[in-house]
């Protein structure tokens, strides 16, 4: 499903996303010059909230119970049992492409 242009996402930086079919995903854009991408789901795998993105800490937070996770989306506090899932990606036409499966 396509989650944006590539030129709205700045290399490095988490973006929070809805995608069309209702999924809430974290995507940055990798540094360097290719267009490449790692998009995480956003649904803390503890009960399901939105986590956060925070910059100063390089971590995600969820707001529900505390839970944190690193910048790769493994979880290292709190209550969440396991990382946040990993969810393909690609370019096509200058569109970031998530593949849901």
């Amino acid at each position: 499903v396509p989650a944006g242009n590539v030129k709205d996402f700045a290399p490095g930086v988490y973006r929070l996303v809805t995608l069309p079919n209702g999924v809430v995903a974290q995507i940055r854009r990798l540094p360097g010059r290719a267009a490449r991408f790692e998009a995480l789901s956003a649904h803390c795998t503890h009960k399901g909230c939105v986590v956060a993105w925070e910059p100063k800490a390089k971590q995600f937070r969820c707001p529900c119970h505390g839970g944190r996770y690193d910048s790769d989306g493994k979880n290292i506090s709190g209550p969440p049992p396991s990382p946040l899932p990993r969810l393909a990606t690609k370019v096509s036409k200058d569109i970031v492409m998530v593949r849901m499966s």
